[in-house]
């Protein structure tokens, strides 16, 4: 019985870890006037850079071996599909330890696929306080040296005000379609259900995404020790029976 009891306790303790941080929803909000640092170096704003058109922000980190750059590849096929031309894709790095040397390497890449997307790094308080006032959570893990964050996109008013969200690794064209003639005509869509895919616990020796399928063996795991527990249980209490 202390065996089976541990045995629970091993797979309860994994996912009682400290959780993904969300993607909070502030349909509406103001975007906060920073700086930020463009593919040259050069201080710009996120207004400047939108240049008064609606824009998409995608937030992430150019060093990620994970979901940032399929976030990336979705939007970018997905807007191939879309009518509407006359927007801004703005892709923000949360770790500040990224230079504006990488962010042209990924401007560069970009333009080769077609997509005049601007790529821009920061200080960790202005970081912080666009995260903060966009709902996008993220932490640092130490022992992946990564960042644990949710995936998706903000559409950004004309007027720099939160217009809506897009969740997810792909996006379909006409949502972004929509998304987009809002965001132009200045209307703020109300918050949506997410259906986040996060973005942690990528092994570079294999190369391969396991948290959600470490996470889905867990769960098994501890219903089968439940099931079990139970079973044993249920044996004890007919054999006093008898």
């Amino acid at each position: 019985m202390r065996l089976l009891l541990r045995l629970i306790l091993v797979w309860i303790a994994p996912l009682a870890a400290e959780p993904i941080p969300p993607f909070d929803q502030h349909p509406g909000a103001p975007l906060p006037t920073l700086s930020f640092f463009d593919e040259s170096g050069r201080a710009v704003t996120l207004a400047e850079l939108s240049e008064g058109r609606p824009s998409l922000l995608v937030p992430g980190y150019f060093g990620c071996p994970m979901l940032c750059g399929q976030v990336q590849s979705g939007l970018l096929d997905s807007l191939k599909t879309v009518a509407f031309r006359d927007y801004r894709v703005i892709c923000l790095s949360i770790d500040p330890r990224e230079r504006p040397s990488l962010a042209l390497q990924k401007r560069k890449a970009a333009l080769s696929r077609g997509a005049d997307w601007r790529f821009v790094t920061g200080t960790p308080e202005n970081i912080g306080k666009l995260c903060e006032a966009v709902g996008f959570g993220f932490r640092y893990d130490r022992r992946s040296d990564q960042f644990a964050h949710p995936a998706g996109i903000v559409a950004i008013s004309a007027d720099g005000r939160i217009s809506s969200y897009l969740f997810g690794i792909s996006f379909s064209g006409p949502a972004l379609q929509r998304a987009l003639e809002r965001a132009a005509d200045n209307r703020i869509e109300g918050k949506i259900d997410p259906v986040l895919y996060l973005c942690f616990q990528y092994d570079p020796a294999t190369g391969r995404y396991s948290l959600q399928i470490w996470r889905t063996l867990q769960l098994l795991g501890l219903a089968t020790c439940l099931s079990l527990f139970s079973a044993i249980l249920y044996w004890l209490h007919q054999e006093r029976k008898q």
